[in-house]
């Protein structure tokens, strides 16, 4: 009896491999959309872990603090994506922390949680 079981893995192998070079490049189009979807729900979670720690302090602290932690925790991610040439600005992450804050203030305000703070930019009549 002859072991085909060598030929059978080496076919296989040469599919996956065929299959990766064809897929490619759809994946590498993916990664950055995926990249800031989880930069976005990674920042949630960070303002929200920031926000029961420290509660009533000052805001400009807590961001501070959600922004140490975020680049501390996605240093692996942004040495990925420099491999394939797309970076992660400060500035992006900042804004996904700001987006955060701001989505959790208003769940906060309309659990009656918070208390909706007076517009600052109304029209002086």
């Amino acid at each position: 009896m002859i072991d085909m079981s060598f030929v059978i893995g080496a076919i296989i192998a040469l599919l996956i491999g065929l299959l990766i070079h064809k897929v490619w490049p759809a994946v590498k189009a993916f990664i950055p959309g995926s990249a800031l979807f989880f930069i976005n729900w990674f920042a949630e979670i960070v303002v929200k872990a920031v926000e029961s720690e420290l509660g009533g302090k000052d805001g400009e602290a807590k961001r501070e603090e959600a922004f140490k932690r975020i680049n501390e925790a996605m240093q692996p991610l942004i040495i990925f994506m420099e491999k394939f040439g797309y970076t992660i600005s400060a500035e992006r992450i900042y804004e996904a922390i700001q987006a955060a804050w701001i989505k959790l203030d208003l769940a906060e305000i309309q659990a009656g949680v918070k208390i909706k703070p007076p517009d600052e930019h109304k029209a002086i009549e």
